[in-house]
């Protein structure tokens, strides 16, 4: 019987491992929430999924979009390294619908340099 008391020993150090993981998780995904805030992004109260479309003309898609309803988020832009052209906005069930066009491609040298 000692040994069964042993035993459960791990199973608490465990436990606290977990513990301690959970709660670290939470504070990185708050912190990573924040992060996302800062960039404009919606963070929804219920569910919801989001969406990325990579489209020929933002600007197109964006535009019938908009006439069918949906809320921006973000307008057309482009990324600030040039690479990418973007467009957010939330259907009527409020999922998140990203729109991205490559716009160059960089070789590695160019991308390290």
């Amino acid at each position: 019987m000692a040994e069964a008391g042993f035993a459960g020993c791990p199973d608490q150090l465990l436990l606290r491992r977990r513990r301690r993981v959970r709660n670290a998780l939470r504070s990185t995904r708050h912190a990573a929430a924040i992060r996302l805030a800062d960039l404009g992004v919606v963070v929804p109260t219920e569910r919801s999924a989001e969406v990325a479309l990579w489209v020929s003309d933002v600007n197109h898609h964006y535009e019938l979009a908009v006439q069918v309803g949906a809320k921006v988020i973000r307008p057309p832009m482009d990324a600030p390294d040039g690479r990418l052209r973007y467009a957010w906005f939330t259907d009527p069930e409020r999922h998140q619908i990203r729109l991205l066009k490559q716009l160059q491609q960089h070789t590695l040298e160019e991308r390290f340099s």
